[in-house]
């Protein structure tokens, strides 16, 4: 069985930018089964329309992805995480990317440091 990845906003916008450091940071992980939160699904949307990304080149890109929704779980996760972290507050995506990861039991592959700060999400730093 193929294990499934979470990859966190910056590290698709990463890939789709062809920066070497994301396309070489994730080919240790190419075999696995990749994911993405619906927060990201939304983020990525607000960046086609922000660099102009044809139509059909974006759905390519997304189609090989397994979509999480947000859902109560993630939602009561969420909240725990922002009731023990209020200072500094933590940033909303981030905190429902993370508790995407905590309750789909998926490591969360991330270039962004300050995601290590939940700490019971399994994180892959990219350096």
């Amino acid at each position: 069985m193929r294990k499934t990845y979470l990859l966190d906003t910056n590290v698709l916008s990463g890939l789709l930018s062809k920066d070497p450091v994301y396309t070489c940071g994730v080919q240790a992980y190419m075999n696995g089964n990749w994911a993405i939160s619906s927060i990201t699904e939304f983020e990525l949307f607000l960046y086609k329309e922000k660099v102009g990304l044809p139509p059909k080149l974006f759905r390519d890109f997304l189609a090989p992805f397994i979509i999480y929704p947000l859902d109560s779980a993630i939602f009561e996760v969420a909240a725990q995480l922002f009731a023990k972290r209020r200072q500094p507050k933590p940033h909303m995506a981030d905190l429902l990317i993370a508790a995407t990861a905590i309750v789909q039991h998926v490591p969360l592959i991330t270039a962004d440091k300050g995601m290590q700060k939940y700490a019971h999400a399994e994180i892959i730093l990219l350096k």
